[in-house]
């Protein structure tokens, strides 16, 4: 972790400063410019000149950032999207008691939330003023152009993930500076000091990190491959766009989608783009097809993708980066499941309104039903309504099409993947190597959410 908590390294932060890229503020924040962020922020902002700096009298209105200064602060609490008077409450709670911790559990959103009428956008209000959540991070909740989907999972769910992805990111600006300081450090042993020429300083430029990024508990051998090693041939290398690779597809293979936050990729890929641990991807429980164990979820349609994708973006602070992972699964490889390995549940099935009631209410699985579970691969329908909505029922014949989340007027379809070990086994065999992960930036947002605006259903 940085010097004492601080998001950024000592280091990095007096050369962004020596080179007008950071100014400090009182309030515990600090205005950084966007391409210094995290490792996909130089190709995502590419458009903000480098010569810009925090004095330039006529800099774009989102070349800088403002962000706290240090992971665990009031700034931070704000940031994340509480109000000013909540975030100085829970500060000084924590002040008075202890700092808060990993095993604080899900803090605010353990218990409250979940019962919120998933209609009733009033009700989802109160909820968020109870939880301290400012105005602007009740209005991003409640876009009503993302309604389906915000109605998939409760209020405490999207408040909780959306802290989560808030502070996923901060976390990932701290990795890139301590990434960048390395690389300082590295130049400053080659005599680079605060009084080195300015040919000096321009040998260390902007040091963005380039390729994923690991975690400090790697040894420094996992963290620098061997330069001889080449990297497999991707087969998206020649599809000129994402949604080349959604039209056309790719001849012999079924092509996956899913849109999600990239810190949430944090050691999804190594540093040549290929699979280094699925396991980062899985998702939470209880989900549609299963009640205890996490699965992997990825939809055939872009379109899908592209609704969770902006989800997220709307959600997120500007300095978040979400992405679009693209995967190719030879079509043998899908054909080669036999017997219950590969499985079909769509709605309005009696099989597909009861196996997504009993496992959204975590209720014992009729023996009937229990052969959804040796799937290697389930294909299916997506559920709609929160996890409480589902236990409200008094059986199958109550499971409406209000039930199932339709994007663009029709049902939403997702692939999903066994979790367990033999699961995971079955995917890093099958994917082709180097999935295609696609930058959903901001003007990929707007052009999306300038076609979608006001649309749900």
């Amino acid at each position: 972790m940085a010097e004492h908590g601080n998001i950024l390294g000592s280091l990095d932060a007096e050369h962004l400063q020596n080179i007008g890229h950071l100014r400090t503020n009182p309030n515990g924040t600090m205005k950084l410019h966007r391409r210094q962020l995290n490792r996909s922020s130089d190709e995502a902002n590419s458009h903000i000149p480098l010569n810009i700096t925090v004095d330039s009298p006529h800099s774009p209105p989102d070349a800088f950032s403002i962000i706290p200064q240090r992971l665990i602060s009031p700034a931070t609490l704000e940031y994340l999207g509480f109000s000013s008077e909540m975030s100085m409450e829970r500060w000084n709670t924590w002040i008075a008691f202890k700092q808060p911790t990993d095993s604080d559990g899900d803090g605010p959103f353990d218990s409250r939330g979940d019962y919120a009428d998933d209609g009733d956008d009033e009700q989802w209000r109160l909820t968020m003023d109870k939880l301290g959540l400012s105005t602007d991070f009740q209005d991003r909740i409640m876009h009503p152009t993302f309604t389906d989907i915000r109605l998939t999972q409760s209020c405490a769910y999207w408040c909780k993930d959306t802290v989560e992805m808030r502070y996923e990111a901060l976390f990932l600006i701290q990795q890139s500076s301590l990434d960048r300081q390395r690389l300082l450090k590295d130049v400053r042993g080659h005599s680079y000091s605060s009084s080195s020429s300015s040919q000096q300083r321009q040998a260390v430029g902007h040091t963005p990190f380039i390729g994923p990024l690991l975690p400090a508990a790697h040894s420094e051998k996992e963290q620098q491959p061997e330069s001889t090693s080449q990297a497999p041939v991707s087969i998206f290398g020649h599809a000129p766009s994402i949604n080349d690779i959604a039209t056309n597809g790719i001849d012999g293979h079924t092509i996956l989608f899913k849109g999600i936050d990239e810190a949430r990729t944090y050691t999804f890929l190594d540093a040549q783009g290929c699979i280094q641990d699925i396991a980062t991807i899985l998702s939470s429980t209880p989900s549609d097809f299963s009640s205890d164990r996490a699965l992997f979820y990825f939809t055939p349609e872009l379109e899908t993708a592209r609704y969770y994708a902006g989800y997220a973006k709307i959600r997120s602070s500007e300095d978040t980066n979400v992405v679009i992972i693209c995967i190719a699964i030879p079509n043998e490889a899908i054909q080669s499941l036999t017997g219950d390995s590969l499985q079909y549940l769509y709605w309005p099935s009696e099989d597909w309104k009861e196996y997504v009631r009993y496992n959204r209410t975590r209720k014992p699985m009729p023996f009937e039903l229990r052969r959804f579970r040796r799937a290697t691969l389930l294909i299916g329908s997506t559920a709609k309504k929160a996890n409480q909505a589902w236990r409200q029922l008094t059986g199958s014949s109550s499971v409406t099409e209000d039930y199932v989340l339709k994007i663009n007027g029709e049902p939403a379809v997702q692939y999903v993947f066994d979790g367990s070990q033999q699961g995971q086994d079955f995917l890093m065999e099958s994917i082709v190597p180097r999935p295609y992960m696609y930058q959903f930036t901001k003007s990929d947002f707007d052009a999306w959410f300038d076609e979608h605006r006001g649309q749900s259903g």
